[in-house]
């Protein structure tokens, strides 16, 4: 809903549909080469719509804005892991997309631990 009110913003409301066109002709096809075809039929589906499909590019990539001090390979990447967790929400549901997602967090907290000094894998006296 909100892509669709962000084309109307965007010269949509004089029939140009700017955000349309560049979500169905570049931001589609870009999304469907970097995941190796994987996401192609819920991208190319009509029965969820450009806006759908717009959101879910969009919005993977909005929640990555707090990287933005890392390196634009590390944004990438955080993006395609984002897409990956909608890819396995779409086949496999919800729990597991979460139950990874969690496990991600945790993984990623214990190796700041563990670099930080802050906790350690050996006992030491």
């Amino acid at each position: 809903m909100i892509v669709a009110i962000a084309n109307f913003f965007f010269l949509g409301f004089l029939g140009w549909n700017i955000l349309q066109w560049f979500t169905l002709h570049i931001a589609v096809p870009f999304t469907d080469i970097v995941t190796l075809g994987r996401l192609h039929p819920i991208l190319f589906n009509a029965h969820y719509g450009w806006a759908v499909v717009g959101a879910l590019i969009y919005t993977t990539g909005q929640n990555k804005i707090g990287l933005i001090y890392s390196n634009p390979l590390g944004m990438l990447w955080a993006w395609y892991k984002g897409l990956f967790l909608f890819l396995l929400m779409f086949q496999y549901d919800i729990p597991l997309a979460m139950l990874l997602n969690i496990a991600d967090v945790l993984i990623r907290i214990l190796v700041s631990l563990m670099i930080t000094g802050v906790a350690s894998l050996s006992k030491s006296n």
